[in-house]
């Protein structure tokens, strides 16, 4: 998540009145800049100085308060008593940073200033572009700066709790109180994706999108476009199957992770985790896969059958995947069902392209889209 730098009042560490409560929240201040800043042992050029001014002007309120409460002891106090100071607080501290806003700034938007701010913060801390080419920085600099953002909202939200929430008209898109509501994803710009197709340093930026410490999840490698730009099969394929062992890892069901698995062909490596699985549904999918040749008539009717089951129970994933296990698969069905029912389009484009680059396992398979189930 991003940090609020500290204004340049920092060391003013009396008023005329002789304030103690101003006195201790001035060297709290202090300290922080020290902690935040002092590593490099180096003092601040004017750049850095007006630029840490002009972060600590525009800085989201919540994200300043989560921050110097972080920083702060209280001793025990009553509910009441937080409330309508937490209340105090927030009013204060969003009319202190109102007056501190420059002036050629003060007719942008919350959401502007939120921008602003993350490319300001963005620049107080480079992400690194070693050996990388300029179509790679872009990406890194847009997914860096996307990354920031998403972490503004989710303060918001989280601080929101029942109360009216700023990004509803982000989070919740509808063109009709009776249709259901849209999805909708945080990812980097779209310009970040087509900077990544040309880039010629494609290893290292993947490395540069990767969860820190983590594998890739499917939210993970949506919000970095990896289906758009990766142009690696080998890569495509890793990251399906690293997406899947997420999914199964949470989940420890099979079934939530088949479709990954599926489109990629690696059935050995589904029966090994279906095997894994003792949840009946697991023990079931089990028993199906080797009760059937998937490239028989039979066995396409028993994986179509199951198919349309799923999707009455609108268990949307497993019904796609039972969907591509017939050999040749229902491709076109199944991207229906991503697309319309899960509206997830970067899915079905990811989907499509671990089919294209399966292994093709039987003479039936050469067709890009196949048609089937009469479904529409």
């Amino acid at each position: 998540a991003p940090h609020s730098v500290v204004n340049e009042k920092v060391f003013e560490f009396t008023d005329d009145d002789g304030n103690d409560t101003d006195d201790v929240q001035a060297s709290a201040n202090l300290m922080t800049t020290l902690t935040m800043t002092g590593h490099s042992g180096k003092p601040k050029s004017d750049e850095e100085l007006r630029l840490s001014d002009l972060q600590s002007a525009i800085a989201p309120t919540d994200i300043v308060e989560k921050k110097d409460e972080s920083n702060r002891y209280h001793a025990p106090r009553s509910r009441e008593f937080m409330t309508a100071m937490s209340h105090s607080n927030a009013l204060n501290q969003s009319l202190e940073n109102k007056k501190r806003v420059p002036s050629p700034l003060e007719k942008l938007s919350k959401d502007e200033l939120n921008c602003v701010w993350a490319i300001g913060e963005i620049l107080s801390n480079m992400p690194s572009f070693k050996k990388m080419d300029s179509c790679a920085q872009l990406c890194v600099f847009c997914v860096d700066l996307m990354r920031r953002l998403v972490a503004i909202k989710e303060t918001y939200v989280q601080g929101s709790n029942n109360s009216a929430n700023p990004y509803d008209t982000i989070l919740k898109q509808t063109s009709s109180t009776l249709e259901r509501e849209k999805e909708v994803y945080d990812t980097a710009a779209s310009a970040a994706f087509l900077s990544a197709l040309m880039s010629d340093s494609q290893g290292r930026l993947l490395d540069a999108c990767r969860p820190k410490n983590e594998k890739f999840n499917w939210e993970s490698a949506r919000s970095v476009g990896i289906p758009f730009w990766a142009r690696s099969e080998k890569v495509i394929s890793s990251i399906a199957e690293e997406i899947a062992q997420s999914i199964y890892k949470t989940t420890k069901s099979v079934m939530d992770c088949a479709l990954y698995y599926v489109a990629s062909r690696k059935m050995k490596t589904l029966k090994a985790i279906a095997a894994t699985d003792r949840s009946d549904s697991g023990t079931k999918f089990m028993k199906f896969l080797l009760a059937h040749d998937f490239s028989s008539d039979r066995g396409r009717k028993a994986a179509e059958k199951n198919a349309y089951s799923l999707l009455r129970k609108r268990k949307y994933a497993s019904a796609a995947a039972f969907f591509l296990i017939a050999e040749p698969p229902f491709i076109r069905t199944a991207l229906d069902i991503i697309t319309v029912q899960m509206q997830d389009p970067s899915l079905a484009f990811f989907v499509a392209r671990l089919i294209e680059n399966a292994p093709k396992t039987t003479t039936h398979f050469n067709d890009g889209l196949t048609i089937g189930g009469g479904f529409s």
